[in-house]
């Protein structure tokens, strides 16, 4: 085509009436890559960059120079880590690791008006899609604090369920939370509070 794309970005464009893409075939064993550069020397030279391992099927992106984020193999989000670490000894879709306060934490913030507030959904169903009811003690969300022992990242301090507390019906979904906590010697948590749908 001759005609341009975005003003900034116009040096090539690539044009179809319909479905229209750039492949990248590169080894088996090797990266295809895409380079952000501003210098022609240096670390300026791959300052941002995308990058597919095929030899691991990872996806890697880069900022400053350096890989920020990754989506693996298994369709696994990796962040602040290039492997995943499974605390609670799940490899849970999406991962944060860090070594301080600044790289291992998650903020979720609103600005500009008080309508509607940050928030964090657990969801859950009984099938793969909506339409199939829950059921009576249902675990609906659970938050856990996971150790390392020593010997694994397995290990639970504490943890917070959401369950379903009575038969659920149609906007009728009774629910409680459990408070559970590791006794010293112990090796997996017990009971400590219960709030129940009667508070």
């Amino acid at each position: 085509t001759t005609t341009e794309g975005e003003a900034t970005a116009d040096d090539l464009t690539i044009a179809n009436s319909g479905d229209c893409g750039i492949t990248i075939r590169s080894g088996s064993s090797d990266k295809g890559k895409i380079f952000f550069s501003d210098a022609t020397s240096g670390a300026g030279e791959y300052d941002g960059y995308i990058q597919y391992q095929h030899s691991d099927g990872a996806l890697r992106f880069g900022t400053n120079g350096g890989e920020r984020l990754r989506v693996d193999a298994s369709g696994r989000l990796l962040v602040g880590t290039q492997a995943s670490v499974p605390f609670w000894g799940q490899d849970n879709r999406a991962q944060i690791i860090g070594s301080a306060w600044a790289t291992a934490g998650l903020t979720i913030g609103k600005l500009a008006n008080n309508t509607n507030a940050p928030n964090l959904v657990f969801g859950s169903s009984r099938g793969t899609s909506v339409g199939t009811i829950i059921q009576n003690d249902d675990n609906v969300g659970q938050i856990n604090w996971n150790v390392d022992d020593g010997t694994d990242v397995n290990s639970t301090v504490a943890a917070i369920n959401a369950r379903v507390d009575g038969a659920p019906g149609t906007d009728d979904t009774p629910g409680k939370l459990e408070f559970r906590t590791t006794a010293d010697g112990a090796s997996s948590t017990t009971l400590a509070l219960t709030l129940d749908s009667s508070q």
